[in-house]
């Protein structure tokens, strides 16, 4: 989705701009969630590539390094409305409702010609840390598939280096500066920021 006025410079660009709305509830003990996966490699660029999010109602944003047997880094960014979380290129990653009251909603900037590769998650019978509801908060539980390291559950932080701004909207950024956005569809040019972003 987006302006039409923006409409041949996001197709130029090969940048898509998304909103998605999860469904309140459960599924069994676990909230709401999407399938873990990882982008594929995208045929204008020739590499996996991230993912923007735009927080609009409380969500976990789980990812994982890789979808080897050690998936190295594992975590699990807590998000509110307005907040922004970028999911690296390679990473496992899915997304959770944190209130499974209410939906869960969100905004995300992509690659035009993204795909999804399950093939890792499925081997493991999904990813590393799972989501459960234990006396009405989330906890993550190891999926015994992996031989992981203990999980991070962060806040959503500020990214002042892909020269993001707290509190802008992630589709008025782009209205602001349209190059701005450039790391989501040509990721190898910031190899620097992904490699420090791992640390």
């Amino acid at each position: 989705m987006g302006k039409e006025k923006d409409r041949e410079d996001l197709i130029k660009r090969n940048l898509l701009y998304g909103a998605m709305i999860f469904e309140k509830g459960t599924v069994g003990k676990e909230p709401v969630r999407s399938q873990g996966h990882v982008h594929a490699s995208s045929p204008s660029c020739n590499d996996s590539t991230c993912e923007v999010y735009e927080i609009w109602a409380a969500a976990y944003i789980y990812m994982q390094q890789t979808t080897a047997d050690d998936p190295g880094k594992c975590m699990a960014v807590y998000g509110e409305p307005g907040d922004i979380i970028i999911v690296p290129p390679h990473w496992a990653h899915c997304t959770i409702n944190a209130d499974p009251s209410e939906p869960m909603l969100f905004g995300a900037w992509c690659v035009r010609d993204y795909g999804f590769d399950y093939t890792g998650v499925r081997a493991h019978h999904g990813v590393a840390y799972y989501p459960t509801i234990k006396q009405d908060t989330i906890e993550f539980v190891a999926n015994p598939m992996y031989h992981a390291q203990p999980i991070e559950i962060q806040k959503a932080r500020n990214y002042p280096e892909f020269g993001l701004e707290k509190g802008v909207p992630i589709y008025t950024q782009y209205e602001q500066d349209p190059n701005r956005f450039e790391f989501v569809t040509n990721p190898t040019k910031y190899e620097k920021l992904w490699k420090e972003y791992e640390k």
